[in-house]
């Protein structure tokens, strides 16, 4: 500032006088003699100012400024990553856009590969019809009181028996066992065929009008195959098509197997009427 402006004028005119007060004071070498000496003294006075102020600056530019410039630029990174990050998710909705535009039709949901008797008596609940082989494996699997899983590679079902469930009702299931073990076998393999020929259309990468046809085939032949049961048999339940009705629902007295009438609680599955309990039926 104006202060150090003065400051270092002073310093600098100093010299000067003294070296002419050692002028009118002493003669010959030791006039000589004090002038460098004043000098000298001025000199480094001047130069230790000049360092102090270089010092002062020095900080005042640390503790101030650097921090200044520094949230500045930080600031300005931070604007331009947020700008980046916008321009990166734009460009991801457009691909994602892009891609749906050009996606021939739904996505076809493999959850259907993993299952067990609660998942398969919720989607009936709602509904939902699976193919034939998937309706005769699971059913084989409730009767047991076991749970199925179906393997993505086509190779596989694995039909796991619950023991205690199995043990707590061998009493009751032993004759229904006797009666239909040949025809379980049968509905085992068929199981399997169906089974291997569903998943081989739905992973077999065609497309979904192709896999719509193929379905709507085999549904066919699921309600072809209740059919010509229901006509063969009139005491085999509609639902599983494996175990004889040896229960009924009140008041709308539809007929069906133990396992089924425990998995429609609400509903009976052909009128749609409200269960208010079930009964065993007797010959």
């Amino acid at each position: 500032g104006l202060g150090d402006v003065m400051l270092s004028l002073g310093f600098i005119s100093l010299p000067f006088a003294i070296v002419k007060w050692s002028m009118e004071c002493f003669e010959g070498f030791f006039s000589l003699l004090w002038t460098l000496l004043a000098f000298a003294i001025m000199s480094a006075m001047t130069t230790l100012v000049l360092l102090f102020r270089v010092l002062t600056s020095s900080i005042f530019i640390f503790v101030f400024a650097l921090p200044s410039i520094f949230v500045y630029a930080r600031s300005i990174k931070i604007e331009g990553g947020k700008g980046l990050s916008d321009s990166v998710q734009a460009r991801l909705k457009e691909d994602s856009r892009a891609i749906t535009t050009q996606d021939s039709g739904p996505a076809l949901s493999l959850s259907l590969f993993t299952l067990n008797p609660a998942r398969w008596a919720n989607n009936l609940k709602e509904g939902v019809i699976f193919a034939c082989g998937y309706v005769i494996a699971l059913a084989l699997s409730l009767r047991k009181g076991g749970s199925m899983v179906v393997s993505a590679d086509n190779t596989e079902v694995d039909v796991g028996v619950n023991r205690d469930s199995q043990e707590a009702r061998s009493d009751d299931n032993e004759s229904v066992d006797s009666e239909n073990e040949s025809q379980e076998s049968r509905e085992g393999s068929q199981a399997g065929y169906y089974k291997k020929e569903a998943i081989g259309k739905i992973t077999s990468g065609d497309k979904l009008d192709v896999i719509e046809q193929e379905l709507s085939e085999l549904l066919e032949a699921v309600r072809q195959r209740k059919k010509s049961l229901a006509d063969s048999n009139d005491n085999i339940c509609d639902i599983c098509m494996e175990l004889p009705k040896t229960h009924a629902y009140v008041p709308c007295g539809h007929k069906y197997c133990q396992d089924c009438i425990e998995i429609f609680t609400d509903k009976c599955p052909k009128c749609r009427a409200s269960i208010e309990t079930h009964i065993r039926l007797f010959d």
